[in-house]
């Protein structure tokens, strides 16, 4: 489990091995990883990552 936390750039994050949950706490969106999903984040919004069994993911920080 990545608990809930926020970031203070917009970032995006990249699945590229394994499965698991992404969960945006302000709208209660779940979205599945899966190797290939790429999803978007703008600056603070709470986000966790709960794997099933094991989860690798890319960050990417947009900063100036």
């Amino acid at each position: 489990v990545l608990a809930a936390h926020k970031a203070a750039v917009p970032i995006t994050i990249h699945c590229v091995a394994g499965s698991g949950t992404l969960t945006v706490a302000d709208s209660e969106t779940s979205l599945p990883l899966k190797p290939g999903v790429l999803v978007t984040l703008e600056p603070g919004v709470v986000h966790e990552i709960v794997a099933t069994a094991a989860v690798s993911v890319l960050l990417t920080q947009f900063t100036n």
